[in-house]
């Protein structure tokens, strides 16, 4: 799966107001990933460079999901999955997949 750096963005201009003003926490962004995802660095990358652009402050979390189990607990639709603030960057249609690993 690729990341789509204008999904992320976007993400991000919405969640920016939240990290707007200072002594504000940075916007938090989870990377899910599977253990043999090699995009998962790509997607982190967009991610902070994303931010970088629109001048928003993240704090990136990388968590490796380690199977099936995992994944349908935390509904997880492939790998990677980004979600900035609580939101899936994929957008309310991938909660609409099932639980997948890989």
């Amino acid at each position: 799966m690729m990341v789509r750096t204008g999904i992320i963005a976007t993400v991000l201009v919405l969640a920016a107001p939240l990290a707007a003003t200072a002594g504000t926490p940075p916007v938090e962004v989870v990377v899910y990933r599977a253990g043999g995802c090699g995009s998962w660095r790509e997607a982190v990358a967009t991610v902070k460079a994303a931010a970088r652009e629109l001048d928003v402050k993240v704090k990136v979390r990388v968590v490796k999901v380690r199977d099936i189990d995992e994944a349908r607990k935390i509904n997880f639709h492939g790998s990677p999955s980004v979600v900035v603030a609580g939101v899936d960057v994929e957008g309310p249609e991938v909660a609409e997949r099932s639980s997948s690993f890989g």
